[in-house]
């Protein structure tokens, strides 16, 4: 979701139906209790104020990712590179191109088996494969129809991961569909599809297999011109049989300014309950800083894995990036 700009005040399981309609899901109820997993905060920088807008990350490989914008269509290939013996890193970008017909780019995943990237589009709620080199479109992913006739606009696909073989591509909606109740309110979190396909190889078409009622958090504070969102805005595959969800909450908590507060979450793709059962894995109030993106990063000197999460520094939100410990 493209969040307008903070006001100048601030400083700085599985279902195993089809689902072709829509179904009554239950209450979405507390949090899971904590697992043995944790992250813990590594390192967190400011990154240079453009590209201005970056909505998502997926690791290539060594400190290359990519990233897009929600302004334009533009996949920014980056260099991302950890010092955490000084507690900072670095971001530059390395080279961008336009992706072509493409306006509200707010997932991507970096295609192991190709070279390629998949991308969603908030604005049509499409998932397509481009071309990084030239920006071409080169594949199209087919929609389940519950997502197009029932996605609230601005909120359709925000969230898309792939896992490390390829051959599974997981894409959530950043709110509630209308068909499966309301927003996140101060009382209750809302219910997010996340939408799992399957492949058979490099080129293959992409079909839809399970999908995931998710419940979200309640949003903790009040609305901030009109707006306040408890909602799902990125994803990431460890390739051990999770799921790693960050949530994202823009509400006001103090008589000034808006504020956000992000929070990571494991789910266990094997699940059968409805929804999901889900495990905190990091909780954090961000305050200025907008986290969009969430990708697997370097595995690290002890062993552990790192997960880089990078803001959108839209209007006057904070341009940071944060990498975290996946214990």
């Amino acid at each position: 979701m493209t969040i307008s700009r903070l006001s100048t005040a601030v400083l700085g399981p599985v279902l195993l139906f089809a689902l072709v309609g829509c179904a009554t899901v239950p209450d979405a109820g507390p949090v899971g209790k904590r697992g043995a997993r944790v992250a813990e905060t590594l390192c967190e920088f400011t990154r240079d104020e453009t590209p201005e807008g970056l909505s998502a990350v997926s690791r290539i490989e060594g400190d290359r990712y990519y990233c897009v914008d929600d302004r334009g269509g533009m996949l920014h290939e980056v260099e991302i590179k950890l010092n955490a013996a000084e507690d900072d890193g670095t971001f530059r970008v390395l080279r961008s191109v336009r992706l072509g017909g493409c306006v509200d780019l707010e997932g991507c995943a970096y295609d192991p088996l190709d070279g390629r990237v998949w991308v969603s589009d908030e604005k049509d709620g499409s998932i397509r494969q481009f071309d990084p080199a030239t920006g071409r479109e080169t594949a199209v992913v087919e929609i389940p129809g519950v997502f197009r006739r029932h996605m609230r606009r601005n909120r359709s696909f925000e969230a898309l991961a792939l896992s490390p073989d390829g051959l599974s591509l997981y894409a959530a909606n950043e709110d509630t569909l209308v068909c499966d109740g309301a927003p996140a309110t101060n009382e209750r979190g809302g219910i997010i599809r996340i939408q799992e396909f399957v492949r058979d190889g490099a080129g293959a078409p992409w079909r839809p297999a399970r999908q995931f009622m998710y419940p979200t958090e309640p949003v903790e504070g009040t609305r901030y011109s009109g707006i306040a969102i408890s909602g799902v805005a990125a994803l990431c595959v460890p390739g051990d049989g999770s799921l790693l969800v960050l949530e994202r909450e823009m509400s006001q908590k103090n008589p000034l300014f808006p504020t956000f507060h992000a929070r990571l979450f494991e789910i266990a793709l094997s699940s059968a309950t409805v929804p999901v059962e889900k495990r905190v894995v990091w909780d954090e109030e961000t305050m200025f800083a907008n986290y969009e993106g969430i990708s697997l990063g370097p595995v690290l000197k002890d062993g552990s894995r790192a997960l880089v999460l990078v803001s959108d520094g839209g209007g006057q939100a904070e341009e940071r990036v944060i990498v975290l410990t996946l214990r």
